[in-house]
C-alpha cells in the first residue's frame, strides 16, 4: 500500500511538472563600461553615481509669486489654528468653532490672492 501511494504521488508530480509551460528566458547582457572596468550587465556606475542625474538650475521649479503668497497665508493661518487648538480658556465647542472660522478665512484669503494675482 505504501509503495502504491509513493508511485501515485510520483506520477502525479511528474504529470504536473510536464504540464507546465516551457519558457526560455534569454538574458540580454551588454558590455558596460563603469568608469573603472568593462563588465556585462547593468552597472549602477555606468551613469552618474547611483543612477542620479543632476539637473541644471534651469530645470528646478521656481515658485511663482502666487505660490509664495499662498505659502505665506497657509503658514500664518496654520499658526493661528495651532494657537487656537492650544487655547485652554475656550470650551471644546468654542475652540472647534474658532478653528472652523480660521480655516474658512484661510480659504477665502487664498481665493482672494488667486483672483488678485490673475487680475493683474
Amino acid at each position: 500500500m505504501k509503495k502504491l501511494l509513493i508511485i501515485m504521488l510520483t506520477l502525479s508530480l511528474s504529470a504536473a511538472a510536464s504540464a507546465q509551460r516551457h519558457v526560455i528566458v534569454v538574458n540580454s547582457y551588454v558590455p558596460v563600461y563603469s568608469g573603472y572596468s568593462w563588465g556585462f550587465g547593468y552597472s549602477p556606475y555606468a551613469y552618474y553615481p547611483f543612477g542620479y542625474i543632476p539637473y541644471d538650475d534651469d530645470y528646478y521649479y521656481r515658485p511663482s509669486q502666487l505660490d509664495n503668497q499662498i505659502a505665506d497665508i497657509n503658514h500664518n493661518y496654520n499658526q493661528k489654528i495651532q494657537s487656537a487648538r492650544m487655547d485652554k480658556r475656550l470650551s471644546g465647542k468654542a475652540r472647534r468653532q474658532e478653528i472652523r472660522s480660521l480655516k474658512a478665512k484661510r480659504n477665502k484669503a487664498i481665493d482672494d490672492a488667486k483672483i488678485n494675482y490673475h487680475k493683474r
